[in-house]
């Protein structure tokens, strides 16, 4: 003789033998809705995450061509600037040797050189403030990511 009370478990039901009756203690207990709650959350979650990686990978393609792009114009730049004050430097020098006004041609000489040395420092801040906030996109968006974490906490 078997009791009554003898039951089976069968993919998160507890069916009863004999009674017909199978209750699914899982849905009963809110554990069903718990883990399609955490299923949703964490795919919400993956597609946020893909979308920050993304943003962050064309903002490293941009600050990577503004990077290169810096670097050959400064080379470039150095290299035609220094060209160029060597030749003034000498075309100015050879022809006011021999007169009496080998001042006024030092002085031209050392004027240009100061006037190009400032033209260079000017293009060297900008640059350097186009290049001073990488990621500015990217830091903003997870900003407000964090921002919204912390409010529904």
């Amino acid at each position: 003789m078997e009791p009554a009370f003898r039951y089976r478990w069968e993919a998160g039901f507890i069916i009863w033998k004999g009674t017909g009756v199978a209750i699914n203690w899982q849905a009963l207990l809110g554990i069903d809705r718990l883990r399609e709650s955490a299923r949703y959350w964490v795919d919400e979650g993956s597609i946020a995450v893909a979308d920050r990686v993304e943003l962050a990978r064309l903002e490293w393609h941009t600050q990577r061509q503004a990077l290169i792009w810096t670097v050959l114009a400064a080379a470039l730049g150095l290299f035609f600037l220094s060209g160029f004050l060597i030749l003034a430097s000498v075309v100015a020098l050879l022809h006011w040797n021999g007169t009496e006004h080998w001042v006024t041609a030092f002085v031209s000489v050392l004027l240009a050189w100061a006037l190009l040395g400032v033209a260079t420092l000017l293009v060297v801040f900008k640059v350097s403030k186009r290049l001073a906030q990488p990621f500015a996109l990217t830091r903003k968006v997870l900003a407000e990511d964090l921002a919204e974490l912390k409010e529904r906490l």
